[in-house]
């Protein structure tokens, strides 16, 4: 899996403008920004939580308990 940095600097996402500042990235933790300033993109890292999604789903579609 290639890193955040070896995607979008120039590797992969360059061409599109989209610039990581190295700080940011090597310190990046939960959701965060990752931008670098003058970016022509805006870089954000999302955790995704699919588990809460699933429990939610089946909490919805189990019938109630009594």
């Amino acid at each position: 899996m290639p890193s955040t940095a070896a995607v979008s600097q120039g590797k992969r996402l360059g061409y599109l403008g989209v610039t990581l500042d190295p700080e940011r990235n090597r310190s990046a933790h939960g959701d965060t920004d990752l931008t670098a300033t003058g970016s022509a993109i805006r870089t954000l890292v999302i955790t995704a939580r699919e588990d809460l999604q699933i429990a939610r789903e089946t909490r919805c579609a189990a019938p109630a308990r009594r």
